[in-house]
C-alpha cells in the first residue's frame, strides 16, 4: 500500500483494503505491473514470479522463502 500511494499519491492504509476487494486487487495488480516487469526480470515474468513477487516485495520472485506461497498459487490456477 505505500508503494501504491508513492506512485498514485493516495493515502490508504492496510486497513482500507479489508473487504475492499476492488482496491485490493487494484492495489495488487498495480504493484505486480511495477515490479515484475521484463526490464527488471530481464525475461517475460510468469505467473509464479508474479505471484512471488505480490508476496514478498520486488525481489521476491527468486526468494526461496515465497515457493510455498507460489505452489498454493499454482493450485487455484491449475
Amino acid at each position: 500500500v505505500d508503494d501504491y500511494n508513492r506512485w498514485r499519491g493516495t493515502s490508504f492504509s492496510p486497513r482500507d483494503c479489508l473487504g475492499n476487494r476492488e482496491l485490493s486487487v487494484k492495489i495488487c495488480r498495480s504493484y505486480i505491473d511495477y515490479y515484475a516487469t521484463e526490464k527488471r526480470l530481464w525475461r517475460i515474468p510468469t505467473d509464479e514470479d508474479k505471484a512471488r513477487t505480490w508476496n514478498c516485495g520486488p525481489n521476491g520472485w527468486k526468494k526461496k522463502i515465497t515457493i510455498a506461497y507460489w505452489e498454493k498459487v499454482r493450485r487455484v490456477l491449475d
